[in-house]
């Protein structure tokens, strides 16, 4: 007899039970989660066919238009795929689709078929070609691809005919084959998410093509752009070999910095219109290269940040408008004849100094406008052939060894605000605070000083001003040290008006006639200046023995721009202004008489208006407290609701429209600004009678 041994429920352990139930429950969840049944050798399926295959070959000659083929593995596909007049959509779930094709293209798409990627589970779709000649990303006549990696030997993206391109990641083009690009597109649209690299380009686009690329690397280029191309870029571009933004005819908007340490940062030509826009904070630099910016034939450039050149920074030539909206470092040294910045042609405006081991700026036949000051050695400002030139800011310039000169202009017009300081370390041939050439007009709100070293051998061609055939007002002072130092050395026709003192071993000299101050010639052609004169060069001289002063001090918020003072006639003429000095204050040398108003001014600020003034002796007007009239940024009389719309437009960045949003002189429009105006608002520009 077999002896049976029989279990029943209650002789099972409580803890047994538990285990058993657990193991029964999992059993049946597992079951009821949908699964894709896989045989072991089938890599991916048409859904909508539920056919698998071991093969992707396979499942590419049975898609239909329309439809999905799912990947059930990673697959390396040695092979190039091509859709023509079709849409297959891959649904890569987790895994990764890897095209590489050693003999020919990695992916054509074209006649208006399209590759869809369905990549949300997380999988990837890897496009390559390891032929030299290859493109990783072939889309033409109207179709329409999105892969996650584009590679090719010649070129990681080529798009032509209407097609639209997007990659998730990276664009390369790995070969170094001559004339390859990360990206080419004529005439489609093409999206790069990561870095887009080639040997000659990063990115070329012609033909109306669309290009939007996060960093671009290029061997020769970084971005290559024409024919009505428009190029964004929203990280750095580098191109170790050549120019890192050249465009003719296109559109360039780059939202990083340019590296190009061998070439122009920015090259623009022929109607073409480029925007760098540094996106790593103020003060840090948009453009570093060999050459900083060149625009030429009506193309314009805009530069939003600091440029830092080892040869030229800034060449423009018959260009529609380049703006530097940053400070300008570099440039070539004292042993180069060429210049920092240049214009020959066109509108320059830079927003910013300017600093230079060799000559800062030259302009010809140009309009430019410095809101900055400038460093140099040798020339500081050179102006030209008509040029028109305004320089708020100061201007330093030490000699090279042969000359120094503050500013120079020939058959050209320019106004300073700032001081001119020229000095020299050893001996040289010139050194002139101001050169008036030809035809040239400087008009001066300023001091020049001139200084030399002791001993100082050189005989000749010291001067604070020096004119020949040209026209000088000038409302500072002229100091300049040394016993041959001349304080204004005027040549053949020439006028120059001098409303301050001059400090100098020889006070003036005419077409090689030396004057002292007490050579006036009588009687004086000009009421409340002394005269001197030969018959042909003329210097007034503000005559301090008749005049009274006018003095006082204007209290602003912190700015390295002086107030202006102006002072008119009883006609209502201007008669004469000033400015104030870093301390704020003004003096201005008047004759006794009647004037009708006195205006203080300042940008961003209201005006101050005195009326009905009589000067019969020295007035103080004492403080003029400005602290509170903050904030008319459009200088139209009141802080309102407009001033606060120019200040906002702003707000956070180096102001290049409304300059005066910058009021208390920072470099940056922020919320210290913002309070300044909101303490002015509603208030008007202020008019009081004058009372001794």
């Amino acid at each position: 007899m077999f002896a049976v041994n029989r279990y029943y429920v209650g002789d099972i352990s409580k803890k047994s039970l538990y285990v058993l139930l657990t193991v029964v429950m999992f059993s049946c969840l597992i079951a009821a989660v949908p699964q894709i049944a896989r045989a072991a050798d089938e890599v991916c399926e048409i859904i909508e066919t539920g056919i698998q295959y071991a093969d992707l070959g396979d499942a590419l000659g049975e898609a239909q238009d329309k439809q999905t083929i799912r990947l059930l593995d990673n697959i390396t596909y040695n092979n190039g795929i091509s859709i023509v007049g079709k849409t297959i959509t891959f649904d890569v779930q987790t895994f990764s689709l890897n095209i590489v094709n050693p003999l020919g293209h990695g992916l054509e798409v074209g006649n208006s078929g399209a590759l869809l990627l369905d990549d949300k589970a997380g999988g990837k779709l890897n496009v390559s070609s390891t032929l030299t000649m290859g493109y990783g990303v072939r889309a033409y006549s109207g179709a329409t691809v999105t892969v996650s990696q584009a590679s090719g030997g010649w070129q990681g993206i080529h798009a032509t005919g209407a097609s639209l391109v997007s990659v998730k990641g990276d664009a390369i083009a790995s070969d170094t084959y001559a004339g390859n690009a990360g990206v080419y597109a004529s005439g489609a649209t093409v999206i790069v998410n990561g870095i887009t690299e080639g040997s000659a380009y990063g990115v070329q686009a012609m033909g109306a093509a669309i290009v939007t690329a996060g960093s671009v690397k290029g061997g020769i280029y970084g971005v290559h752009a024409g024919s009505n191309a428009k190029v964004s870029v929203t990280g750095h571009v580098n191109a170790s070999g050549g120019d890192g933004v050249y465009a003719t005819g296109a559109t360039v908007d780059i939202i990083g910095s340019v590296l190009a340490p061998n070439g122009y940062g920015v090259y623009c030509a022929k109607e073409a219109a480029i925007t760098v826009t540094a996106d790593n904070g103020a003060g840090s630099y948009a453009i570093q290269a060999k050459h900083g910016v060149a625009a030429w034939e009506s193309g314009a450039v805009t530069i939003n940040g600091n440029i830092i050149a080892s040869a030229s920074a800034v060449s423009a030539s018959n260009s529609d408008t380049l703006t530097v909206n940053g400070h300008i470092t570099g440039g070539y040294d004292n042993q180069n004849t060429g210049y920092c910045v240049v214009g020959g042609g066109g509108q320059v405006i830079i927003n910013g100094h300017i600093k230079t081991g060799g000559n800062a700026v030259f302009a010809s036949k140009a309009t430019m406008m410095i809101n900055g000051d400038i460093e140099a050695c040798g020339m500081g400002v050179s102006a030209t052939e008509d040029a028109v030139i305004s320089i708020e800011g100061n201007i330093t310039v030490q000699d090279d060894g042969t000359w120094a000169i503050g500013l120079m202009a020939v058959e050209a017009d320019a106004d300073i605000t700032g001081d001119i300081i020229v000095s020299a370390s050893s001996d040289c041939d010139s050194l002139y605070g101001l050169a008036c050439v030809m035809g040239g007009t400087i008009n001066m709100l300023g001091h020049i000083n001139v200084i030399l070293p002791e001993p100082f051998s050189a005989d000749n061609g010291i001067a604070g001003i020096f004119c020949v055939g040209g026209v000088l007002e000038i409302t500072g002072d002229i100091s300049v040290t040394g016993r041959a130092a001349i304080g204004a050395f005027m040549n053949d026709d020439c006028q120059a008006t001098l409303n301050g003192v001059i400090e100098a071993g020889i006070y003036i000299n005419l077409n090689g006639t030396e004057y002292t101050k007490n050579d006036i010639t009588i009687p004086s052609t000009k009421a409340g200046y002394c005269t001197y004169s030969d018959g042909g060069a003329t210097v007034w001289v503000s005559d301090e023995s008749v005049y009274s002063a006018i003095i006082g001090a204007v209290l602003y918020h912190n700015s390295k721009t002086p107030a202006k003072i102006e002072l008119y006639d009883s006609e209502d003429n201007l008669f004469t202004f000033t400015a104030t000095n870093d301390k704020g204050a003004f003096t201005l040398a008047v004759p006794a008489g009647i004037y009708s108003k006195l205006v203080v001014s300042k940008a961003g600020y209201l005006k101050y208006t005195l009326i009905n003034i009589t000067v019969t002796e020295n007035i103080d007007l004492g403080i003029i407290d400005f602290l509170h009239m903050a904030g008319d940024i459009n200088g139209d009389g009141v802080v309102n609701a407009e001033d606060l719309t120019c200040l906002l437009s702003e707000f956070n960045k180096t102001p290049s429209q409304f300059k005066a949003a910058d009021i208390d002189g920072s470099g940056i429009v922020n919320a210290v600004d913002l309070t300044y105006l909101l303490a002015g608002f509603n208030k008007i520009d202020i008019i009081e009678i004058y009372s001794h």
